[in-house]
């Protein structure tokens, strides 16, 4: 008589892989969305780092602080021509203009991520990408609001300014190209740096269009009167 099989079946065998399988993507989905909040928390940290610079360059320079109504240009508020000039009088590590989240824009080259190629490349995945000045004009209308002029929706930044004087100078859009969101869409979620209150927060581009908007309301009507 043939002693009975102690090992498992072949069916067994995949009903266990399967279920480890599951239990895998489960918590690997879990890992990824926590390790995304981890990037969101030090992208944030930059952005801090980046408006204590940013406020002593402006106390350096004698800048005035934007207010409703004042067409202020950059030079006129203290801010640099660009956020490569913060480095490294202000800042001293260069990876503080790095978003951590950076692997989700297109244009990331992971070879790159070296100093030297910050002030040349300036369409690398940076907050240097993302800096509104004179240099760069604020795009705002229906195509969203960008570092690139594009008419007929092209702003100067100081009329910008002038209507919405707590205005993200800085930003980062990688969080919501991670979440599949399109960069331009209303809804897609942005960090910045504000100006105006000098604090780090969560914005809509519908956000932005909407401050623009009433603060040139107010404005037309204070002109009317």
């Amino acid at each position: 008589m043939k002693p009975p099989r102690s090992g498992l079946t072949l069916m067994e065998l995949v009903l266990v892989v399967g279920i480890i399988a599951i239990l895998l993507s489960i918590t690997w989905a879990g890992l990824s969305a926590f390790r995304e909040k981890g990037r969101q928390a030090v992208c944030m940290s930059n952005l801090k780092q980046i408006g204590v610079a940013l406020a002593l360059y402006i106390h350096d320079y004698n800048g005035v602080a934007p207010a409703l109504g004042a067409r202020l240009k950059y030079w006129e508020l203290g801010l640099p021509p660009a956020l490569i000039y913060l480095h490294p009088h202000y800042i001293n590590d260069f990876r503080v203009l790095l978003c951590p989240t950076r692997f989700a824009d297109p244009d990331w080259d992971p070879i790159k991520d070296t100093y030297k190629h910050l002030p040349a490349d300036i369409k690398r995945p940076s907050y240097l990408k993302y800096y509104w000045t004179d240099n760069a004009v604020c795009r705002h209308g229906p195509e969203g609001c960008g570092p690139i002029p594009c008419a007929p929706y092209a702003i100067p930044f100081d009329e910008v300014i002038a209507c919405c004087p707590d205005w993200p100078v800085v930003r980062c859009w990688m969080h919501g190209i991670y979440y599949g969101k399109f960069s331009g869409a209303p809804d897609c979620p942005h960090l910045g740096l504000f100006i105006g209150s000098w604090k780090v927060k969560w914005y809509t581009q519908a956000e932005l269009d909407a401050c623009y908007s009433r603060g040139r309301a107010i404005l037309e009507g204070w002109i009317r009167q």
